[in-house]
């Protein structure tokens, strides 16, 4: 009896700390790491262009659903709906522009109401002549 109600007690305090992406969130960083050692916030570069991109809401439905709910002044931003999936703290997000189809794999983990999702960029994703190490985003919940 005494066994049941340790592993019962663990099994619901570990069920209240356990954190996952289903919700609204709010990015506040997006850093892209460059093989030569430098790094962009391009967050900072949308803010300045984009002054509403601080206020856009990005939403992960229980349903495996992702998409971004966009303030006034950034109804330029494409707001493409997503289908995303998690398998441990790998969290895969994949979506259709015309066409194309992406897909993504990031390594996800939580601190606090702060969500982290970092990708690193193989050789086949290399677009350009600048070498992408990897990219940082960094979600809090709202």
């Amino acid at each position: 009896m005494k066994k049941l109600l340790i592993i019962s007690l663990l099994c619901i305090s570990t069920s209240a700390y356990t954190q996952n992406v289903v919700g609204s969130w709010k990015r506040v960083s997006s850093v892209m790491e460059y093989a030569d050692g430098k790094a962009d916030d391009l967050q900072k570069n949308m803010s300045r262009v984009y002054p509403c991109s601080k206020d856009i809401k990005y939403v992960f439905e229980k349903t495996g659903k992702h998409f971004m709910i966009l303030p006034k002044g950034c109804e330029d931003i494409p707001n493409i709906p997503a289908d995303w999936k998690m398998v441990g703290n790998q969290f895969n997000i994949s979506q259709k522009a015309g066409k194309e189809s992406m897909s993504t794999s990031y390594e996800l983990s939580f601190s606090g109401n702060t969500m982290t999702m970092s990708h690193n960029y193989t050789d086949a994703e290399q677009v350009s002549k600048v070498k992408i190490k990897r990219i940082v985003l960094k979600y809090e919940r709202l």
